[in-house]
């Protein structure tokens, strides 16, 4: 399971809101439940709802501990909160469905980058490290994320 600091989202449902896509899930903490979050798809601020004051501080330190070790792109929000590393475990949790897929096919190797206007996030596959390098030098900047094995979708 897609996990950073041991938080993780379950049952993550997105649908058309009114202004973006609207996004609501459970919040995890080492397989228990402690929140959920609702970013009502209407460009407004999202609502997470944790368990207890000291589960939002929790959080708040795993955020900046994460932001601190991998700091967010250029491209991408300034703002390194609960909001953007609740953002970031559930693009973590779409890479690694994407790769599930991709391995399926036969791809050992998986890369997710931008496309050329740096909006949405494409998927493909290599069958060979060699290939797989090739194809990060030619992306250079634009690349993501680089997959191996299921690991290295648990962020420590």
């Amino acid at each position: 399971m897609a996990k950073i600091k041991g938080w993780e989202l379950k049952r993550v449902k997105t649908t058309y809101g009114r202004g973006t896509d609207r996004v609501q899930c459970d919040i995890y903490l080492k397989g228990k439940k402690v929140g959920v979050y609702d970013s009502e798809g209407n460009n407004g601020t999202p609502r997470i709802l944790l368990e207890s004051q000291a589960m939002c501080d929790r959080m708040q330190s795993d955020a900046a501990a994460h932001f601190k070790e991998y700091s967010l792109d250029a491209e991408s929000e300034t703002v390194e909160d609960v909001v953007t590393f609740i953002r970031r475990i559930c693009m973590l949790k779409d890479f690694e469905r994407a790769y599930k897929t991709m391995l399926k096919k036969g791809y050992a190797y998986v890369v997710c980058y931008r496309d050329s206007q740096g909006d949405l996030i494409q998927v493909t596959g290599a069958k060979t490290a060699e290939s797989r390098a090739q194809f990060i030098e030619t992306l250079s900047n634009k690349v993501c994320g680089c997959f191996d094995t299921v690991r290295d979708f648990n962020i420590k």
